[in-house]
């Protein structure tokens, strides 16, 4: 079995008026046993409101494993583009 503490950061901004809002979480999940083990994700989000119900964005992942199985590189990323209604 392997125990992993789960950690996470998270930050958010909006900017004019909260038209623009940036968010940012920090994800980290080192094994209790081996502190070189761990995982990371990186997610930082912009989301551009262009009416009261209407929002959108993009969001940038970067997943890292330090000890992936074997075939899985270390390293992930993914962009991603948001449409939000909110009601």
């Amino acid at each position: 079995y392997e125990h992993r503490s789960s950690n996470f950061l998270g930050v958010k901004v909006g900017l004019f008026d909260s038209r623009l809002q940036m968010q940012n979480t920090l994800y980290m999940q080192p094994r209790w046993d081996e502190l070189s083990d761990f995982r990371f994700l990186e997610e930082f989000e912009c989301m551009v409101k262009v009416a009261d119900i209407i929002g959108f964005g993009a969001t940038l992942s970067v997943l890292y494993d330090s000890a992936p199985p074997t075939g899985v590189k270390t390293t992930d990323t993914r962009v991603s583009t948001n449409l939000r209604l909110s009601f």
